[in-house]
């Protein structure tokens, strides 16, 4: 039986993972739903901010559903590197500066 557990795993860890795409999960994953909205309160303390920082954006897939109300200036960081180049190409174009840092260091 744990042969079969760590073969499981094994191919889990190949799945492809992108940003934070967890589709490959769809259908076995269960998440209970937080009675408020992420992105539209996000998206309200945005509109009445100079400035915004996402820590640990992922591939920036959050702060993309409030793009059209970015703060003026927005800064996000990501620790996985795959990550850091593809929050860059998608958040670049809104002018969102990121930095790509390692918790390795602290």
């Amino acid at each position: 039986m744990t042969s079969g557990l760590i073969e499981t795993w094994k191919h889990e860890e190949q799945q492809p993972f992108s940003g934070w795409d967890f589709s490959h999960l769809d259908g076995r994953m269960i998440e209970e739903q937080a009675p408020w909205s992420y992105s539209t309160r996000a998206g309200e303390l945005m509109r009445r901010s100079a400035s915004a920082i996402d820590l640990g954006t992922g591939g920036g897939e959050r702060l993309l559903t409030a793009a059209g109300v970015l703060a003026q200036e927005g800064v996000v960081t990501e620790d996985y590197t795959p990550n850091v180049r593809l929050a860059t190409e998608r958040l670049s174009p809104f002018g969102v500066s990121g930095c790509g840092c390692s918790t390795d260091r602290l």
